[in-house]
């Protein structure tokens, strides 16, 4: 994304001159100006390495109503919890490809 390599790379007056570099050569090229300005203003994620001292991260699959609570009651100790994707029943029976026996597989010898 052409935002977080700004952010790297940019820092005050020369970042908000880069950001409107690329909003505006995005709105040149065609797209629509509305999803350039939601994009751009999208507020940056903090990732796992940006933890302070004694943050801790959990990843757990997302369960309606649990994951909220879960949540909010782990706010206050310093854990962090991220939801994954699990797999569903749908996923798994919806395998399209069948895998090839390892003789015509290209990637064994």
């Amino acid at each position: 994304m052409p935002q977080k390599r700004a952010e790297d790379l940019c820092k005050g007056q020369s970042l908000q001159r880069e950001l409107e570099h690329i909003r505006t050569t995005f709105i040149a090229n065609g797209y629509p100006e509305g999803l350039v300005s939601r994009t751009l203003k999208k507020k940056k994620r903090r990732r796992t390495d940006d933890l302070t001292k004694g943050e801790r991260v959990l990843c757990l699959p997302y369960i309606k109503g649990l994951s909220e609570t879960l949540q909010r009651v782990c706010r206050p100790p310093e854990v962090r919890i991220r939801h994954k994707a699990t797999n569903t029943l749908c996923s798994i029976l919806t395998r399209i490809k069948t895998p090839l026996p390892e003789s015509q597989d290209r990637s064994h010898i």
